[in-house]
């Protein structure tokens, strides 16, 4: 197995790759995923399921010389090209205990099994409690106090542990061709608590470009970028950047799959051409991209 440099906060791919197939493995049943964890090396696991969204929280004793660790990690959209555009809707709703604002959708879905483990900064004499069913928050409460722990997740997932870590700072945060989750202000919030967050995109995967800019979203965190070919374009550069805009332009031709309407011929057509822009998207394309650069 490759390291996972527990105590690191810096981009490491060994670091990707495990978030990543962990993160592949949320589109699998529970045996299947109890499985591989266990064949990882996790020592256990805990699930959360409602309505849609699902996810687990699992717990490492660690690959020698790197101490023990655990994950947090969510399932993203179905591997159905006509559930991946729905997902991407444009209103904001605003976020409880906080003056921003978020994708609706996106806040909803957390909400569902986030739970009530309290969150809110105690001053003075006075003592806080949340009282309410469990879910996320309260499993997270229950790690041994300063376990390193990191969230990770694909597409819908990827935007799902970017908002759970507003609530809950982890050690780092990964994502995998995540959408923008919030505007200006969520950034600023995310930058101002000092959580590295790493964005991994493969190539002209088009989720990472919805929801658009020009609605006031924007991305948090520092860009990874994979070529095509498999190349990892890190740090970030202009150069890096002029490579990234060359591949979009490449795919232009298939952005007409983005504005035909929704139907079953439109689906077909979809399918049977394959555009990069969507077969990009798939998180086993993440998974062996960050394989090969790991050189497993």
């Amino acid at each position: 197995m490759p390291p996972f440099p527990a105590q690191s906060t810096s981009y490491e791919p060994t670091i990707a790759w495990w978030l990543a197939t962990c993160s592949s493995l949320t589109y699998y049943s529970k045996p299947e995923i109890i499985q591989q964890l266990e064949s990882l090396g996790f020592c256990d696991v805990t699930f959360f399921e409602f309505l849609g969204t699902f996810g687990y929280i699992a717990r490492h004793q660690g690959l020698p010389p790197d101490g023990p660790f655990a994950i947090l990690v969510f399932r993203g959209t179905e591997n159905d090209y006509t559930n991946i555009l729905t997902d991407v809707e444009i209103i904001k709703r605003p976020v409880p205990d906080q003056n921003l604002r978020v994708h609706g959708g996106f806040l909803t879905a957390l909400q569902e099994v986030w739970g009530t483990s309290s969150v809110l900064q105690q001053t003075g004499r006075i003592r806080a409690h949340s009282i309410g069913p469990e879910g996320v928050s309260n499993a997270l409460e229950k790690l041994p106090h300063g376990l390193p722990l990191f969230f990770g997740g694909h597409s819908l997932g990827g935007a799902l542990a970017t908002l759970a870590a507003l609530y809950h700072p982890p050690k780092a945060l990964y994502t995998f061709g995540s959408p923008r989750v919030g505007g200006k202000d969520f950034c600023d919030k995310i930058q101002k608590s000092q959580i590295p967050t790493y964005r991994v995109v493969n190539s002209t995967d088009i989720i990472p470009r919805l929801p658009s800019a020009l609605f006031g979203f924007r991305h948090v965190g520092t860009l990874v970028y994979f070529t095509r070919s498999g190349h990892m374009l890190y740090p970030w550069s202009v150069k890096n950047r002029v490579i990234a805009v060359l591949e979009a332009v490449r795919e232009l031709p298939f952005l007409v799959t983005l504005i035909l309407p929704s139907s079953l011929a439109t689906y077909s057509l979809v399918k049977a051409i394959q555009p990069r822009l969507f077969t990009n998207h798939r998180i086993r394309e993440y998974v062996n991209k960050l394989k090969a650069v790991v050189k497993l």
